[in-house]
């Protein structure tokens, strides 16, 4: 034969297969453009010019083309072992009519040749296309700052990309000579009429898959400290994958014949059928349906846990437009000071000036709390932490008091008393703060020491405090105490009663809280002038003023880091969705072509059509809906270990994730269903056909 010949029956067989092969160039061509968008956004040059939270982002671009190659070439070989199977009668034929294993291979290498060309073409165009859409959501995404990344088209990264498909395909063309090479040609003709026979119980099998299961469910609920044992949070997506494996090749087998073996429920019409075809279908398609269940819990952990960053940003955000930290800043003078640098070039609506302090008070044990004396300082000691220690003649530790004394609603929702509970579970922030608030008069004290239990009332500096509640922060120092009032006002009287009687005045901590009467563009620049947001800024001996918060510089910085997660978030997502909806075409494809000679045969034994349709509706339905609840009970276990690495990762909010998750339960199952009545659509027009 000649080669044109070749060509010619290459191309026709491609046609001819058309309904296994469109999806496969679709997705041949889908990968590349991934591969070339993720690749060129990594290797982007205005990344570097960033000033925040940029460096992050090349490398977690990069990581991602790598999980997009790994899976390519997955779904690519996963593709072409359903157009091998479907393809295995019309190669026997070509065999016994006289073309030898050779000239197949060379008619299979004309036609990994046309899906290669069709796929670096399209897969260029595509990209390119792509890479632009992708730049406008990426750059709106990131905010204001992003807009200085520009669009760039990198040659690199495409020729990255076409090395990428060329080498898998040409890998699945050595997979296909390989079966051919090994392959008879009546076995070719004659596999799909073999008979099959009943898939044997592995119980072993079942209670391993069970075992890795419960492992992976039992990490994620008891492991609490991920900073510690993040590795275990990779045991348990191991364990969870082997046993899911495992239970979709043995123990749903096991399962429905146990029900089989239940007479009274397996000799019925509706179940005889469905029930004895379920366990032949669960035999040829346990993998296939175990990885969609994969992919789909990939997907929604993926999207669902970087959705909750992104809607979580707003709750990490300073509450007013800037907020200023001056230190030890002795009566105020300097925070004075900047309050009217402040007026002069910012218009404000408010700001509130609130006070913390630290006063170092001695006679624990008798809780007669007064100030240290002159001779409990060392020599020359201008600061409340140079006193003696105990062995030198100073107050020891067992009967003082490093006090912190602060208004109610400075209390720092991140570090609370809450510390010893699970991140995971831990209160919300305004629930946090609003359990600290106090009335005038009250005050709640949180320690570690044991000396407040079953305390009503507080003597401190000649004032008299209800005790509205004892707080237990089982992670300071028994010394340390922090004391909550009810406003600035009350630390403000205690810091005077305080300076009157000790020989040194109590360490004052100012913070201003600032609201615009402005567009905050132009207030944040006169607010830069006042300081360098950048460094803290020494305004005397031991003043100083912390770095600037500027509400609009956190939210940048939040979205910079947050936007780049859940932009990949998303790349990922539709990388596994597309994967899942290849692996449920192939297999309503196939099964529809293998139920059509069923379809026939059970009618024939007397079975009316309408019985026909609803056995095998039960048996798709259930199918096709096992890796979809097998996802969300994965994710709904997963929910635990997630959070908590959420929450290391900057998300207090557990009501925030619970809303992302379900969200996302109800938005993949749309999806999902969607898939189902699209594809079931195809197969019960093939078996319709055929029958």
């Amino acid at each position: 034969m000649t080669n044109r010949y070749y060509f010619k029956l290459a191309k026709e067989n491609i046609k001819k297969n058309r309904k296994m092969y469109i999806p496969y160039l679709l997705i041949c061509v889908l990968m590349m453009s991934m591969m070339y968008v993720i690749r060129s956004l990594s290797a982007n040059p205005d990344f570097s010019k960033l000033q925040r939270g940029a460096e992050a982002l090349p490398t977690l671009m990069r990581y991602g083309s790598y999980v997009t190659a790994v899976f390519a070439v997955v779904i690519m070989f996963y593709s072409n072992s359903f157009i091998l199977k479907r393809r295995n009668k019309e190669f026997g034929l070509l065999n016994i009519l006289g073309m030898e294993k050779r000239h197949i291979a060379k008619l299979m290498l004309l036609e990994t040749i046309y899906v290669a060309v069709v796929t670096f073409v399209a897969g260029c165009v595509t990209g390119l296309v792509l890479e632009r859409v992708v730049h406008v959501i990426f750059t709106k995404m990131l905010g204001d700052d992003a807009v200085n990344i520009g669009y760039h088209i990198s040659v690199k990264s495409m020729i990255d990309a076409v090395i990428m498909i060329a080498v898998t395909l040409f890998a699945t063309y050595l997979f296909t000579i390989r079966k051919l090479h090994f392959s008879n040609p009546i076995e070719l003709l004659s596999g799909s009429k073999k008979g099959e026979k009943e898939p044997k119980t592995k119980l072993f099998m079942t209670i391993v898959g069970f075992l890795f299961i419960f492992a992976g469910y039992g990490l994620s609920f008891f492991v609490t400290d991920l900073s510690k044992n993040i590795s275990m949070m990779f045991t348990a997506v191991i364990f969870v994958i082997l046993g899911t494996y495992c239970l979709f090749f043995a123990g749903i087998i096991a399962m429905l014949k146990l029900l089989k073996k239940k007479k009274s429920y397996y000799y019925k019409t509706k179940h005889f059928t469905s029930l004895s075809g379920m366990i032949y279908r669960m035999k040829r398609n346990s993998v296939g349906l175990a990885s969609t269940a994969i992919l789909s819990t990939m997907v929604l952990i993926t999207v669902c846990s970087t959705m909750a960053l992104m809607a979580g940003v707003e709750g990490q955000l300073p509450k007013h437009d800037a907020i200023i930290n001056v230190n030890y800043d002795y009566d105020g003078k300097e925070t004075t000071k900047i309050e009217a640098k402040i007026a002069e070039k910012v218009k404000t609506k408010k700001v509130d000036k609130n006070v913390e302090a630290r006063l170092m008070l001695k006679g624990k044990k008798t809780m007669n709390l007064v100030p240290f004396e002159k001779q409990d300082y060392t020599d020359g000691a201008t600061h409340l932490y140079d006193t003696k220690s105990g062995i030198d003649g100073g107050v020891k530790s067992d009967d003082r008091f490093d006090v912190r004394i602060n208004p109610w609603y400075m209390v720092n929702t991140r570090f609370s008393d809450n510390e010893d509970e699970d991140v995971l579970f831990k209160k919300e922030a305004d629930e946090i703060r609003e359990s600290y608030r106090t009335e005038k008069g009250e005050v709640i004290v949180e320690t570690s020491s044991d000396v407040f239990d079953g305390m009503k009332e507080l003597e401190l500096l000649g004032k008299t405090f209800k005790i509205r509640e004892v707080k237990k922060n089982t992670n300071v120092n028994s010394e340390f105490l922090k004391l909550f009032f009810s406003s600035s006002d009350e630390v403000t009287e205690l810091v005077k009663a305080f300076n009157e009687q000790s020989p040194i005045k109590a360490e004052e901590f100012y913070q201003l809280d600032i609201d615009y009467d402005e567009p905050m563009e132009k207030a944040d620049e006169a607010m830069k002038t006042i300081g360098d947001i950048s460094q803290s800024k020494n305004l005397g001996d031991m003043i100083y003023m912390d770095i600037m918060k500027l509400r609009s510089v956190e939210k940048a910085d939040a979205m910079m880091a947050y936007g780049s997660f859940f932009f990949l978030g998303l790349f990922l997502g539709t990388l596994f969705i597309f994967e899942t909806i290849l692996i449920i075409y192939y297999k309503q494809l196939t099964e529809g072509y293998e139920d059509a000679d069923r379809f026939q045969i059970m009618q024939s034994v007397g079975m009316s059509e309408a019985e026909v349709r609803s056995s095998i509706r039960s048996q798709i339905l259930m199918v096709f809906f096992l890796p979809l609840v097998t996802a969300i009970v994965h994710t709904a276990f997963a929910f635990p270990m997630v959070g908590r690495l959420l929450a290391y990762m900057g998300l207090d909010s557990t009501k925030i994730y619970l809303k992302c998750t379900l969200a996302g339960f109800v938005g993949y199952t749309l999806i999902y269903t969607v898939i189902y009545l699209l594809t079931a659509k195809m197969y019960y027009s093939i078996v319709k056909k055929k029958g």
